[in-house]
């Protein structure tokens, strides 16, 4: 790391968010931040204790109540913003409730100093809110429960409708008014001595020293943390590989050493914490004031120089997520994935069209209008300064005077941006789900608008929009109304279209980002290039429809694999939840066109049900011809749907290869 244009920071006020993957749950009303209990296992009736011994690797037990021993006296930390997980810590003695999951006898309970770890990391579950009855379970696996044993020992345990799970919280009216580090909370950290906080004063470049904090983020793994700055895109790194040893701001990078930012808490002192960082020889440096304002790293630390403390804060002016930087979205309002079909209005009609025999074809006489062709665009260099309601998605907006692509492509190839040919890098520093571009390139964002005719037999179908690929997110509207998200540069996306599409003409808008948290995944050694860049269509479908089917086949070894069965398990959806009756026919056809089987399968929907299976089963296969590489011999399934009265609403047929694979001697046959 090269470190150059050092600029001194002035003390002001700041926060830390320290961040770790969460699930949502009610928290138990009797527990509050700070708040002190004894915990009296329901079973054997007796308190949880470290037995007045003060030392780290202490393990816990039980042992009679004593309202008098300060080693049955839990304190709890709330270390998450959106869920009821605690940091359980006997201030007494300053020593943590810890699960030592990678020690040698894992999920045995131990004390340990307090690090907001895994280790230490506990989601409470409230059994019984009026006599405060509750579960301590591990966070990061939550089917393992603190259990009590018969010999009085403590200890992770599956048997969760075991009553020894069960913990009653006695109050023993004490509070402490501190906080530890946290997972998706925002804390302000002051130095102890000084009173002042810690800050980067406003300067967002690399290089820029810390004071004596702005508001940060951090993710938390292990004992460590990385502490971030929503605002500036940066993290803390501790510098002790340049010759100022000084805490500045820098890139993020959770492989970064640096960036690895340890909690030490003080002995004596709940919620006064040291901060420190170790060396590649683990060589612990401390975060220390230096002369009136400056911060430095130092291995040797005292109480005036080195103590902190943590407040959380709910700052309102944070930003705010986006989804294509919010790993936790990869779609909104997405069909949910199904094997690809394309639906005609009958039989015949589906055998004349060329791509019966030929999949890749486009159709003719499917419930099919394409979307492919010239759409007018508008390209940014700056995600930030993307058109919005007013002057792209919006009903009534005119984008005549915008330019125009043809669609399918690729934006590169048509002069919008470079494409870029990356092996081993990233086009944008190493900190998910965040994109944050090196170097000065851009972060685009491409948006696209065309217009429609819906056909005029389609107002009483349901509509769906299908997307082949887009590189890597995009925003979706019809006729001013917001559709959906999706991400994924070389998955198909699909959304219903049904209740926002109108008879005749109909306008679609489309928002791409080349750039999403799912760019991570897709950093291959390849050209990165973005857009709409495969097909786009429209397809109909009756309102109660097969929306899935899955084929699956058994080959006999005894013939060599030409006789067998077949299953086809059929998915209806019914969206409109109408008591309704459809059956289904499938048929199996040979290469050469001869039915080999016909069967179906009937489904009654109850009003309110909106989805329902069914399986077709083809037993007594014989002479099958099998499908190789060189011999790509193709059966046909179809799938015909009918109504109450057996008359053909909507088919499909799917080609299908029967062929059989397994690993012999770690080869694959």
């Amino acid at each position: 790391m090269k470190h150059r244009n050092f600029s001194r920071i002035k003390m002001m006020m700041a926060a830390l968010m320290l961040l770790l993957p969460a699930l949502s749950a009610i928290a138990s009303e009797s527990i509050q931040n700070g708040k002190t209990f004894r915990l009296v296992n329901e079973k054997y009736g007796k308190a949880v204790t470290n037995n007045d011994d003060a030392a780290d690797g202490v393990y816990l037990s039980l042992a009679t109540v004593n309202a008098q021993s300060p080693g049955q006296e839990w304190t709890f930390f709330s270390i998450s913003e959106k869920e009821p997980v605690y940091l359980v810590n006997n201030c007494n003695h300053n020593e943590a409730m810890d699960m030592a999951l990678n020690s040698d006898d894992p999920g045995k309970v131990l004390q340990w100093y307090g690090t907001s770890s895994a280790n230490q990391s506990f989601y409470v579950k409230t059994i019984d809110e009026n006599t405060n009855i509750v579960q301590l379970y591990c966070n990061s696996d939550r089917t393992q429960a603190v259990t009590a044993q018969s010999d009085g020992s403590l200890r992770l345990s599956g048997n969760l409708s075991d009553n020894a799970t069960y913990f009653r919280l006695e109050s023993v009216n004490k509070n402490y008014d501190v906080y530890y580090p946290g997972m998706s909370c925002y804390y302000v950290v002051t130095h102890k001595a000084s009173g002042n906080s810690i800050t980067d004063s406003g300067k967002n470049s690399n290089n820029a020293l810390l004071s004596l904090a702005k508001f940060r983020r951090s993710a938390a793994t292990n004992n460590h943390f990385q502490l971030y700055n929503p605002f500036d895109g940066k993290a803390v790194d501790i510098a002790l590989e340049s010759a100022a040893k000084a805490p500045l701001l820098w890139d993020p990078d959770y492989s970064n050493l640096n960036q690895q930012i340890y909690f030490y808490p003080v002995a004596g002192a709940p919620g006064t914490f040291q901060i420190a960082g170790l060396t590649k020889n683990n060589e612990r440096y401390y975060v220390v004031q230096s002369g009136n304002s400056g911060l430095v790293m130092s291995k040797s630390a005292n109480a005036d120089n080195s103590y902190f403390t943590i407040r959380r804060v709910h700052p309102d002016n944070l930003p705010q997520p986006t989804y294509w930087e919010d790993e936790t979205i990869f779609g909104e309002n997405k069909e949910p994935g199904h094997a690809i079909y394309m639906p005609y209005a009958s039989t015949a009609k589906m055998q004349a069209d060329e791509r019966y025999k030929f999949p890749w074809v486009e159709p003719e006489n499917a419930e099919y209008l394409s979307l492919n062709g010239v759409w007018n665009l508008k390209y940014t260099e700056d995600v930030n300064k993307r058109p919005g309601k007013d002057d792209f998605w919006g009903d009534d907006v005119n984008v005549a005077a915008w330019d125009t692509i043809s669609v399918p492509s690729c934006l590169e190839m048509k002069g919008y941006g470079d494409p870029y040919y990356i092996n081993v890098d990233y086009a944008f520093s190493n900190n998910p789900p965040f994109i944050r571009m090196n170097n000065g390139l851009p972060k685009p964002a491409a948006s696209y608008r065309r217009n429609f005719t819906l056909p005029e037999d389609w107002s009483s179908k349901r509509v769906y929009l299908h997307f082949d690929g887009i590189y890597s997110a995009a925003l979706v509207w019809v006729n001013g109304k917001y559709v959906g998200y999706t991400q994924g540069g070389n998955n198909d996306a699909e959304f219903d279209l049904t209740n926002v599409v109108r008879k005749g003409e109909n306008n679609i808008s489309v928002q791409v980002f080349r750039w999403s948290d799912g760019s991570y995944l897709e950093g291959q050694d390849m050209w990165h290039m973005s857009g709409i860049h495969r097909d786009v269509y429209l397809f109909a479908t009756p309102d109660t429809h097969v929306r899935d089917h899955y084929i699956t086949s058994v080959l006999n070894a005894t013939d060599g694999y030409k006789s067998g069965s077949m299953n086809v398990e059929i998915t209806m959806s019914n969206k409109g939840k109408a008591a309704v009756s459809k059956s289904v026919e499938v048929r199996l056809l040979s290469p050469d066109g001869k039915e080999l089987g016909k069967k179906s399968v009937l489904f009654e929907f109850a009003a309110g049900e909106a989805e329902k299976q069914g399986i077709v089963n083809f037993s007594n296969l014989s002479n099958l011809l099998p499908w190789t590489a060189e011999t790509p011999n193709l059966y046909t399934v179809i799938v015909s749907q009918k109504n109450d009265k057996g008359v053909e609403e909507s088919v499909f047929s799917t080609k299908y290869g029967f062929r059989h694979i397994e690993i012999k001697n770690t080869q694959v046959y």
